[in-house]
């Protein structure tokens, strides 16, 4: 499969895969003779995978690392892996406890508002 149509698929654009493999967030990608990219489904399963950890918050960084470690194909590797996974998902948790206050606030400014527009209680400014 080619570059744009894996991109229609994954929802990226080419060059964003192209950046992707570039910067090691996913494997390098098999070439034709002609020196263009040829998709397998692996790929393009590691694409979506590579998308979700950044979406998640995963830092390049780390992203490259666990990429590096998976090429390796070394259960030795294991172990980093996890740490890996354990430190981003430990740091998406502190954030999703900060989007959980975000939540509830605006949840008791609804309740407020709603309140204030029966006239049982008085305005705040904010």
């Amino acid at each position: 499969m080619n570059i744009k149509q894996v991109g229609e698929r994954v929802g990226m654009s080419p060059a964003n895969i192209r950046y992707y493999e570039s910067e090691g967030l996913i494997p390098p990608v098999k070439r034709t003779d002609s020196g263009l990219r040829d998709f397998a489904e692996i790929d393009i399963e590691f694409i979506k995978f590579a998308q979700r950890m950044r979406f998640a918050g995963m830092s390049i960084k780390n992203l490259r690392r666990y990429v590096g470690l998976v090429i390796e194909d070394n259960d030795e590797t294991i172990p980093e892996r996890i740490k890996l996974f354990e430190k981003s998902r430990d740091e998406l948790k502190e954030k999703l406890d900060e989007l959980q206050k975000d939540y509830d606030l605006m949840g008791e400014k609804i309740k407020y508002y709603n309140s204030s527009i029966r006239g049982t209680e008085k305005k705040l400014l904010v």
